[in-house]
């Protein structure tokens, strides 16, 4: 298991290939790890509050019950991972890679997913209320359950998306109504 100081040495060293890096339960905190290569990685329980990881390859990376609030994750593939019950409010996921990811019970209140990719991701009892999900791809998305509370889905796609069961209170709507 690598510990926080040797991959932040590493990483100031230039490195950013980390592929399956064991990295449960570390303290990141604010790190900038922007275009790093954490594919595989074990990241559960992992605290990356306020982290920035613009870019950052976390395809199939295992983030389960990590805390992700306020982190920046713009432009990052996240492709397949495991987001169960991750903290991730206030979390920039502008133009992200989440497709076929699983987010259940994930609290992404107040998030930005603008643009981003979550086609065929599975979002089961997940808290999106008060996100931006202006352009988002939910095709095939499942969101059974879900709280979408003042979201905002202006021009969203969500052609085959599983909506049983999910709340849409003052939810902006893909035509602009309110429901």
């Amino acid at each position: 298991m690598m510990d926080v100081a040797q991959l932040l040495a590493k990483y100031q060293e230039g490195e950013r290939e980390f592929p399956l890096a064991d990295l449960r339960r570390v303290d990141l905190r604010g790190a900038d790890l922007r275009d790093i290569n954490l594919h595989r990685a074990n990241l559960s329980g992992a605290d990356l509050s306020g982290a920035n990881l613009t870019g950052a390859n976390l395809r199939r990376a295992i983030l389960i019950e990590a805390k992700l609030s306020e982190a920046n994750l713009s432009h990052a593939d996240l492709r397949r991972a495991s987001l169960d019950y991750a903290q991730m409010q206030k979390a920039n996921l502008s133009s992200t890679n989440l497709m076929w990811a699983t987010l259940n019970e994930a609290d992404l209140s107040e998030a930005n997913l603008q643009h981003g990719s979550l086609q065929r991701a599975v979002l089961k009892r997940a808290n999106l209320s008060h996100c931006q999900l202006q352009s988002v791809d939910l095709i095939s998305a499942d969101l059974s359950g879900a709280n979408l509370t003042a979201a905002n889905l202006t021009q969203a796609h969500l052609n085959l998306a599983e909506l049983n069961q999910a709340i849409f209170q003052n939810t902006t709507m893909p035509d602009g109504s309110l429901r």
